[in-house]
């Protein structure tokens, strides 16, 4: 029997339905009434599924092999979509919309479940009309099996044109009396505390529809209508008004529905009667099933995402509502594609001056066309080598998409992240931008994408900052004058970043020459180390004489006379941020790194003893004393040359 909605509203479009599935009463395809596909395959003949469930043989069905594992008393399990129904699925106008196909088995009274042995049902008065937002209690006590429903499915589709189908149906486990069934499709989520007991709370907003059918007259005289949850003045798809809002008749050309006047055959599933005992046929006013195309109701934006079918204990659309399965999330909104990508280059040096950007693309459908809405963008950084992080990072910017940014020739948004939110890290390391876009809150055809597709080309590298190091000696001095002479290395970089704890510059001493005025470097070893390591801390300068960081060498009084020369090492040990540096440690040597240790002065004293008179036996002698304060031992050949001269 073939129903017509019953409808009552304004300015609808004129569009009507596909006609993808024959709106006949039948689960199976029946080639004969037309459409693409029906809920099971065509037929009435059964087999086993390589997986051990139930098959309807023939073709064209959406679900097949059910029951896999089934034993009678239980609840049995779902079937899967077709291999025809998965080739359907796609983004494509004509394709059924990726995560909108679901089956779901309810339990009956009769049967074991996870919950017991009792359907989900509301604790208290609930109308539908009440507030979601206010939890409605709710436990596994349904028992009535009149009001009790066996399996309910759902699946959405654009047609040729882009516009969105919305087909949905369900068995009821009895005939013998009034029943009465809702099919409720929300744009938000609903939320339940508890599988089995709890809560169940959530938002109704403009556009959310309920489809109810009411079988009276002892279930034998179906009547299917329509509503709309319609907010004050009427306000965009989506809009929030779950107290202020009601559900209101709606008219729509485009939608129909239809039960079953006669014993039809099930689907590749377990069907049962209302004792739980698995059927292979649905009794007469036992299957109804419906569709509407969602542009008659001017619903051409937004998208469903929660399906919640129950039952309501008489006529009266707000009659107590009872039994109810799920909720169950039902996707008829379009996913984006939704990439991104750093901007170059791929590393830089710590103080480098490079800012980083990221770009997210976000690619839409032809029936959709340019997505809207915003793009979060965030940093973090790499923990992990070559495993880009996608979390626990900070937020950059979220980017309002505008019109600008919309290609609606080819459906792609792209969206830079703004000069002024570009990033400069101000630490060494591997960092990673990754970005979550959000479809608009209200009149989307998008459903919001958490991640971008490609988390590996998001990373960039700050590498370390190079540092140079400048040394100067003292003066030079003379053996033994007590003098001394110290270094000083100042370490420049343009990291811009303190130092770690433990940068050290290690000084080194070396004599070149045993002659003064020569140059030459001094090896980095230890056995030429001057003292320890000097710790030095601060943020050293970019340019100039003189650094913020700087180390003094310990003071040196070499005590043999020749060429000296210093050299110093910076080392960051621990520091991620800065490379070590080096002065004068190899090549032909540093001039002001160079100093002289200059011969010390001596005196020569002498004193004549001893007289000489005519006669060949007199003598005379002279004796000299050498005087400095040089302090150190003569060498092997120093010597003392006297001379005589007769003056007169």
């Amino acid at each position: 029997m073939s129903l017509g909605f019953n409808i009552v509203t304004a300015t609808p479009s004129s569009a009507t339905l596909s006609g993808w599935m024959a709106m006949d009463g039948n689960i199976r395809y029946v080639a004969a009434n037309g459409g693409t596909f029906g809920w099971g395959n065509s037929g009435t003949l059964y087999s086993t599924c390589t997986n051990g469930g139930v098959s309807a043989t023939g073709t064209n069905g959406l679900f097949d092999c059910g029951g896999v594992g089934y034993t009678a008393g239980t609840l049995p399990a779902a079937p899967a979509p077709t291999t025809a129904a998965v080739a359907a699925t796609g983004t494509a106008n004509g394709d059924i919309l990726p995560g909108s196909q679901i089956f779901v088995p309810v339990a009956l009274g009769s049967e074991t479940w996870a919950c017991g042995t009792a359907a989900l049902s509301f604790n208290s008065a609930f109308h539908n009309d009440d507030p979601l937002s206010t939890p409605h209690g709710f436990g596994a006590t349904g028992a009535n099996t009149k009001d009790s429903l066996s399996d309910v499915y759902a699946v959405a589709r654009t047609n040729s044109a882009g516009e969105l189908e919305l087909y949905f149906g369900a068995e009821r486990a009895a005939s013998n009396g009034d029943s009465h069934v809702d099919f409720e499709f929300l744009q938000h989520p609903l939320t339940v505390t508890n599988t089995c007991s709890g809560n169940l709370s959530g938002q109704r907003s403009q556009g959310d529809l309920l489809v109810e059918a009411d079988f009276t007259g002892g279930g034998s005289h179906p009547v299917v209508v329509t509503y709309e949850w319609q907010c004050p003045g009427s306000p965009a798809q989506g809009t929030l008004c779950d107290t202020t809002g009601t559900y209101n008749q709606v008219t729509t050309p485009a939608a129909t529905g239809a039960v079953n006047t006669g014993t039809i055959p099930c689907g590749g599933w377990v069907c049962r009667s209302s004792s739980g005992v698995a059927s292979q046929s649905i009794a007469p006013n036992d299957f109804v099933e419906g569709a509407i195309d969602l542009s008659t109701l001017n619903l051409t934006n937004g998208c469903f995402s929660t399906f919640l079918p129950h039952t309501r204990e008489s006529q009266s659309f707000n009659a107590n509502v009872t039994e109810f399965a799920g909720p169950l999330n039902v996707d008829t909104c379009q996913t984006p594609g939704f990439t991104t990508q750093v901007s170059s280059p791929s590393s830089a040096s710590l103080g480098s001056g490079t800012s980083w950007g990221d770009t997210a693309t976000v690619t839409g459908t032809a029936s959709a066309g340019a997505p809207g809405g915003s793009v979060d963008f965030s940093l973090c950084q790499e923990s992990s080598p070559g495993t880009p992080c996608t979390s626990g990072g900070t937020s950059v910017a979220s980017v309002t998409i505008t019109s600008a940014m919309q290609n609606n020739s080819t459906d792609v948004s792209t969206v830079p992240l703004p000069t002024a939110n570009k990033q400069s890290p101000t630490a060494a390391g591997t960092y990673c931008f990754y970005a979550a876009y959000n479809a608009p809150s209200t009149g989307s055809k998008y459903e919001s994408v958490p991640l971008e597709t490609n988390p590996q080309d998001e990373c960039f590298t700050v590498t370390p900052a190079s540092t140079t190091v400048t040394t100067a000696a003292g003066s030079g001095i003379v053996v033994g004058s007590g003098g001394s002479v110290t270094d000083t290395a100042n370490v420049f970089s343009s990291g811009g970043v303190a130092l770690a704890a433990g940068d050290n510059v290690q000084f080194y001493l070396c004599k070149i020459s045993s002659s003064t005025g020569q140059t030459g470097s001094c090896a980095a070893t230890a056995g030429n180390a001057d003292g320890s390591p000097v710790a030095v801390s601060g943020t050293p300068s970019a340019s100039g004489t003189t650094s913020a960081v700087h180390a003094t060498s310990p003071s040196v009084s070499p005590t043999t006379a020749g060429s000296y020369c210093f050299s110093a090492v910076f080392s960051a040990p621990t520091d991620a941020n800065y490379t070590g540096s080096s002065e004068n440690t190899t090549g032909s040597g540093v001039a002001a790194e160079c100093f002289n240790v200059s011969p010390a002065s001596t005196s020569t004293v002498t004193q004549t003893s001893g007289s000489v008179t005519l006669s060949p036996t007199g003598s005379a002698t002279d004796t000299a004393n050498i005087f400095s304060t040089g302090g150190q031992p003569l060498a092997a050949g120093d010597n003392v040359q006297f001379y005589l001269c007769k003056i007169s």
